[in-house]
C-alpha cells in the first residue's frame, strides 16, 4: 500500500525515530559514551544512531540525493614532530542535498551543505569527504547531538598521533608562560594527549629554564 504522507510528514516521522533512539539509548548504559571532555553530560555514538536513522529513512520511503556543486582538493605538506615529511589531502565540498519522496519523485526539498575533510590517501580523499558530508548532514538535519560531533573531537580524531604531538609542541613553544605554575598546568593538561612523553618533558624543561 502506497504511503500517502507528504515529504515533510515523512521527514517528521524520521525525526521522531531519532528522538526515540536517543532517549532509549540514554537509558541503556552499554550504548553510552562518557563525554571525553568531562563536561558532565552523556552522549550517544553517532555510528549506531545513524544506522537506525537510515533504517527509518528507508521505511518512510525517502531518498537523499547528493549533487556536488563545487569541489576543491589541495595537498598539504609539512614536517611532523619527528622531523619526517608528511603529505595529506584536503577536500572542500559544496553540495546540494535533496530529499526525495519515492512515491512522488517530483516532491523534493533541497538544501546547500558543505564540509572540509582530510585524508592522507589522495585516491580516497574525495570519497571520504562525500561520506563525511552525508553523515554530518543527516545528523545536523535531524538535530542529533553526539559526542563525535563536538568540533574539537572531530579535529582530534582526524589528526594522527604525530600531528597531535606536533600541535601540542608548537603550542608549548609559542605560549609565553609568565610563571612555572602556568607551565605546570599546561604540562598536566596535555601529558595524556601526547605520544612522545619524553620529548614533551624535555621541551617543558627547556621552557621552564626560560621563565
Amino acid at each position: 500500500m502506497t504511503n500517502q504522507k507528504n515529504l515533510y510528514q515523512r521527514l517528521l516521522e524520521v525525526r521522531k525515530v531519532a528522538d526515540f533512539i536517543l532517549k532509549a539509548d540514554l537509558r541503556n548504559e552499554d550504548s553510552i559514551k562518557e563525554n571525553k571532555k568531562g563536561l558532565g553530560f552523556k552522549a550517544v555514538s553517532s555510528s549506531m544512531t545513524l544506522l537506525k536513522v537510515n533504517q527509518a529513512i528507508n521505511e518512510n520511503g525517502l531518498i537523499l540525493e547528493t549533487e556536488v556543486i563545487n569541489k576543491t582538493v589541495e595537498s598539504r605538506e609539512y614536517t611532523n614532530s619527528y622531523g619526517k615529511p608528511v603529505k595529506d589531502w584536503i577536500t572542500i565540498l559544496e553540495t546540494k542535498m535533496t530529499w526525495v519522496n519515492v512515491d512522488n519523485p517530483t516532491e523534493k526539498s533541497s538544501l546547500n551543505f558543505g564540509c572540509i575533510a582530510s585524508n592522507p590517501n589522495a585516491s580516497q580523499s574525495f570519497g571520504s569527504a562525500l561520506t563525511y558530508n552525508e553523515k554530518y548532514f543527516i545528523l545536523k538535519y535531524f538535530n542529533i547531538p553526539t559526542d563525535e560531533l563536538d568540533p574539537d573531537v572531530i579535529v582530534n580524531n582526524m589528526l594522527s598521533s604525530e600531528d597531535k604531538d606536533r600541535s601540542i609542541l608548537d603550542k608549548l613553544e609559542s605560549t609565553n608562560f609568565e610563571t612555572v605554575d602556568q607551565l605546570t598546568k599546561f604540562y598536566k593538561e596535555n601529558l595524556s594527549n601526547i605520544t612522545d612523553k619524553e620529548r614533551f618533558l624535555k621541551a617543558c624543561t627547556v621552557k621552564k629554564e626560560k621563565i
